[in-house]
């Protein structure tokens, strides 16, 4: 951790005012000017000083950050403990702890952080950087400060500062240096989806029949729970042919135990909510609570998202067992690429290309579900790739937006339709 002279300094204390306070210094002495002489050695020697002094505060300062609850839902608070020890005799005055705000706004602070922004150099261009700060007044040696500041959850996001450091300085307010510190000494506080009440008996009891295309139970073809006569409906497979030797002219079917489907994966057409951002997260918080609540029923899902600023393409397996908590940590950092379609001319057409799945990894994984739930904000440009990949049984397109779709063989259902008391 390196402390580094702050822009913010005064001109006074640069390398070059020394430099011209000394000159000067030695002028006037020649000059036989010994009072002007003595006004600007003395000036040499404060500066001199207070650069000195600048440069020695942040030494054996340190920090630490911690985190009571780094996983949330909107509205909910967490508290961050933060520590200062001042581990030398020099006291120091002024402490300025500056760290940058999220990118989204998911998380903010109480009163006792002031928002504003800085400018910082970058490797192409000067960068405005948006943080909180907090000022702390005369810590003296081998003093000890700790603070609580409550923060509150917006909206989902992940948030995870990439500037965090430490102003101070000597006693005048002329001199300031900067001390960074790592990224990871605040701990990364996640913001999940909203809650919102969802029916999950859906994928409790769907199963796609994939001998006749139709809806029905799972079957433990194992355990035989009864017999019922014969229906022209029923398959001939079904009929108990030993009863109907014992019965001649009387046919019975067999009445197998019904089991619950015990995988499900969620796949989130992220590109096509490029022009909605508002069904984006709507289907988000969906998609979110249906796996915290299909979990904890003790259901396996898995997750495929496309590529994402934050992250490259997410494959997971329902049978990788993952927990709510990881899958519902991808969902509340998912950000739209928003690649833009340009035409000729290198201009925006309106249009943006489609999401980038790793196909390959995606069949593979949807391979382990018993049912794909497909969200997608425009059913009719799902990419054939795409549904190339997928198994036709299982799958089942929920979109917020139109229903229509030119393959006839896709069962589309509108988002809401899960919501509590849609009554699916």
């Amino acid at each position: 951790m390196e402390n580094k002279l702050s822009k913010n300094s005064s001109l006074l204390v640069s390398k070059t005012a020394l430099i011209i306070w000394a000159i000067f210094a030695a002028l006037s002495a020649v000059a036989g000017f010994t009072v002007l002489s003595g006004l600007f050695l003395f000036f040499l020697l404060l500066f001199s000083f207070v650069r000195y002094w600048a440069a020695r505060v942040m030494d054996g300062l340190s920090l630490e950050i911690e985190c009571r609850t780094p996983r949330i839902f909107p509205g909910m608070e967490t508290e961050i403990d933060y520590s200062l020890k001042n581990d030398k005799l020099l006291p120091i005055v002024w402490i300025e702890l500056s760290q940058q705000s999220s990118e989204n706004g998911c998380i903010i602070p109480d009163s006792s952080f002031e928002a504003y922004s800085y400018l910082k150099d970058g490797e192409e261009r000067v960068e405005e950087i948006s943080a909180y700060k907090r000022n702390f007044s005369l810590l003296m040696g081998y003093e000890n400060i700790t603070f609580t500041s409550h923060w509150r959850g917006l909206r989902r996001g992940i948030y995870c500062p990439k500037e965090l450091l430490l102003r101070s300085g000597d006693g005048f307010g002329l001199s300031q240096v900067e001390k960074y510190y790592p990224d990871e000494l605040l701990p990364e506080i996640v913001v999940y989806p909203k809650r919102v009440a969802v029916d999950i008996d859906f994928f409790l009891r769907q199963d796609w029949d994939k001998s006749y295309g139709a809806f029905g139970f799972k079957e433990d073809m194992s355990v035989l729970r009864g017999l019922r006569p014969y229906a022209n409906t029923d398959s001939w497979k079904r009929i108990n042919w030993r009863m109907a030797a014992r019965q001649p002219g009387e046919l019975h079917v067999n009445l197998y135990e019904t089991v619950q489907p015990a995988t499900a994966m969620f796949i989130i057409d992220g590109e096509s909510y490029c022009n909605d951002d508002e069904a984006l997260e709507r289907d988000l918080e969906i998609v979110s609570s249906l796996i915290e609540q299909l979990v904890h029923k003790g259901v396996n899902c898995g997750l495929c998202l496309p590529k994402s600023k934050a992250f490259p393409a997410l494959n997971l397996s329902p049978m990788q067992q993952a927990s709510a908590a990881e899958l519902m940590y991808y969902l509340a950092g998912y950000d739209c690429l928003k690649s833009p379609v340009l035409d000729k001319e290198n201009r925006p057409t309106g249009e943006y290309h489609p999401s980038a799945f790793e196909l390959s990894a995606l069949s593979a994984a949807s391979m382990d579900a018993g049912t794909v739930a497909l969200f997608s904000n425009n059913p009719a440009k799902l990419s054939p790739k795409l549904l190339e990949r997928l198994e036709r049984g299982s799958l089942i397109v929920f979109s917020s937006a139109s229903l229509e779709c030119p393959d006839k063989q896709l069962r589309i259902m509108h988002t809401s339709a899960l919501e509590k008391g849609a009554g699916l």
